[in-house]
């Protein structure tokens, strides 16, 4: 516990200041200007609870709440009730307070290993490998607030100033899938360079209607060998918060509908991950989001996180506020696509499966 308490301190700046009460020793200039980064607030507070829980149990699922904007100039205290402590999983609830108000609640749960002979997850996305595409990156300055047409699928930005975080979009194989994408892309930069002739820069994807999909490579470019597992598990539910409502939402602001539509807030509402399998942040991990629904100003969104063979290690959720004012009388606000039901593509069993055998049905194709 004693290395695990001196990595977080020095990698996430959470500090005990009684017994079961920890502070945030510093804040990252990255959120919106209505409020601390969301990644922060949830990293720090699963960093909390996990110095409450003995290290021989691994975080597998945590659910969250952001009920206030966290303030930037106003310390953050992280207050841990121990809920439960099983033989088989460890139970934690945490709120966040600023000025005695609370801003932020976690109930997450954490499990000791066992073997784990059964396994189903989805295929990866069919992508190429990171950097294939090269296109021109954000590099955050520290100690800055970005704005909204800063935020990138490209970027260089450092984890409390110190830990350097690379972003890159993930190019799709489906060459028309991935022109969709990249309609996403194109406009960003032009709104990041804010040329004049930005209206007709990329006049192909005027007609446009991207999905609400996005691809992305993510990786910690600080040597972490050593370090705890629960190390890089923090790192990848900081991750998990990352401006995902922005990237999520070609289909209202970007193709036809760029500068049609204005998103005048957006703030999560709620937040979940679960963690299946071991992290290594140092290693490129593909989080791939969609978002299925937007109503009533309130937008899912779901993901995964791979690596790169293609081993599912995270799965999250998350619900926005969303509201778009609609600028232009020609704007499209409202659509609807298409969903593939799941197809079995392989198996693997402990004793020999007679694949021939009509009653495995599907199998028999394989």
């Amino acid at each position: 516990m004693e290395k695990l308490e001196k990595e977080i301190a020095k990698y996430f700046y959470i500090k005990e200041v009684e017994r079961d009460t920890f502070q945030s020793m510093k804040v990252w200039f990255f959120g919106g200007k209505r409020g601390i980064y969301g990644g922060q607030v949830l990293s720090q507070a699963l960093a909390s609870a996990m110095l409450t829980v003995d290290c021989s149990y691994e975080i597998h699922s945590m659910h969250m709440y952001f009920l206030l904007a966290g303030k930037y100039d106003t310390p953050l205290y992280f207050h841990v009730k121990r809920l439960r402590d099983g033989r088989s999983f460890a139970s934690r609830s945490v709120l966040a307070k600023q000025d005695g108000n609370t801003i932020f609640s976690l109930t997450c749960s954490f499990q000791k290993p066992e073997s784990r002979p059964a396994n189903i997850q989805y295929k990866m996305p069919d992508v190429y490998p990171p950097e294939y595409k090269h296109y021109e990156i954000y590099d955050h300055k520290n100690s800055t607030i970005p704005g909204f047409e800063e935020v990138s699928t490209n970027s260089n930005l450092n984890i409390f100033d110190e830990t350097q975080l690379l972003v890159r979009s993930a190019t799709h194989k489906d060459s028309s899938l991935e022109k969709d994408l990249e309609a996403f892309i194109l406009d960003r930069a032009d709104a990041y360079k804010e040329k004049d002739d930005r209206n007709i820069a990329n006049s192909a994807n005027r007609n446009i209607i991207g999905p609400p999909y996005n691809l992305r490579w993510f990786r910690v470019n600080r040597d972490l060998k050593g370090c705890s597992p629960q190390l890089h598990t923090l790192f990848l539910a900081f991750i998990s918060d990352f401006w995902s409502p922005f990237v999520i939402t070609g289909p209202l602001l970007w193709g036809y509908n760029y500068k049609k539509n204005y998103p005048y807030m957006i703030a999560t509402i709620s937040h979940s991950v679960w963690f299946h399998g071991s992290v290594d942040v140092n290693k490129w991990i593909l989080f791939e989001a969609e978002s299925p629904a937007l109503s009533g100003n309130r937008q899912l969104i779901k993901g995964r996180f791979y690596t790169e063979n293609g081993n599912c290690i995270g799965s999250y959720t998350q619900e926005n506020l969303f509201r778009v004012k609609i600028i232009e009388n020609d704007a499209i606000s409202s659509f609807k696509f298409n969903l593939e039901y799941p197809k079995l593509l392989n198996f693997k069993g402990n004793t020999r499966t007679d694949t021939n055998d009509e009653k495995f049905g599907n199998l028999s194709k394989l």
